[in-house]
């Protein structure tokens, strides 16, 4: 399996945040932006001037491990926090599915939005620190070839069909170490999306792992990030508790039938029906594909 181990995050200037970091492991449309921005309000960091958040977004958990272990900064905030959160597979899959979809058609590559990105070694950010805040600069380790890096991310070859079963690949992986199958990350707080997003007792539980003080004032905010919600955009804005996140499988369509067949038959199905609670109406639906 092919996964991007490109990631760099280094606090330059300790007084700048204090609480050390917050790093966040999750898939795409998998509702981390949700549950990232209620932790920063519990944890009274809103503004993230506190912790420097680190997006481990489809990360492979065993490489989020190594790069934990290689960085020397982090044992010196001991404050830091982990969070590992994963979204029910038939939810998340759909989500997933039709934001690719709306983005790209089966001719366009996942990474065409690379190709207007500037890439730079660590050691140039080193140099340039303000450089890190540009969203057009990716950071790759001064041992990797730019040219190949922006090649391989570009190669048109690639269709959002292929792209699927690594995706559920990588949900795969932090979904067993979200239960305990594996413990690469024994630090982190395991967060089930679905039951943060209903219950407020379990948000209440997760707020006392991460140390926090429990309020619910971004609770209905609709996160700009990851061009809002997939299906509803911003419509939900102020009042997101109302938004049915946990029936999105029942928008899809029929011409979209082989890419439901590739989720039935992926182990990552036969992984969700064993170790997760699934609903009647869920079940009927993964019986019917």
């Amino acid at each position: 399996m092919d996964f991007s181990s490109d990631i760099y995050f280094k606090i330059t200037n300790p007084d700048q945040y204090p609480g050390g970091y917050f790093f966040h492991a999750a898939n795409s449309r998998s509702g981390h932006n949700f549950i990232k921005k209620n932790i920063q309000s519990w944890t009274d960091d809103i503004d993230e001037k506190n912790r420097k958040f680190i997006n481990l977004e489809n990360k492979d958990v065993s490489k989020i491990l190594q790069i934990l272990l290689n960085d020397k900064t982090i044992p010196t905030f001991p404050n830091s926090i982990y969070v590992l959160s994963v979204r029910d597979l038939l939810n998340w899959f759909t989500s997933y599915f039709y934001f690719q979809a709306k983005h790209f058609n089966s001719a366009n590559n996942v990474g065409e939005d690379y190709k207007n990105k500037i890439i730079i070694w660590e050691s140039e950010l080193e140099k340039n620190p303000h450089l890190e805040c540009n969203p057009n600069i990716i950071i790759i380790p001064d041992n990797q070839d730019k040219t190949h890096f922006k090649e391989k991310r570009t190669d048109l070859t690639t269709s959002i069909y292929d792209m699927f079963p690594k995706i559920l690949d990588k949900w795969l992986i932090l979904a067993k170490e979200f239960i305990g199958e594996t413990n690469f990350l024994p630090q982190f707080v395991k967060v089930y999306y679905n039951e943060f997003f209903l219950s407020e007792e379990y948000r209440k539980s997760i707020c006392d792992k991460v140390g926090g003080s429990y309020n619910d004032t971004v609770l209905n905010y609709v996160c700009k990030a990851g061009s809002y919600s997939t299906f509803d955009k911003d419509k939900f804005q102020g009042r997101a508790q109302s938004m049915n996140v946990l029936e999105r499988y029942k928008l899809w369509k029929p011409e979209h039938g082989e890419y439901l067949t590739m989720l039935k038959e992926h182990e990552a199905m036969n992984f969700y029906l064993n170790n997760f609670e699934i609903s009647t109406k869920e079940k009927q639906f993964i019986d019917s594909i």
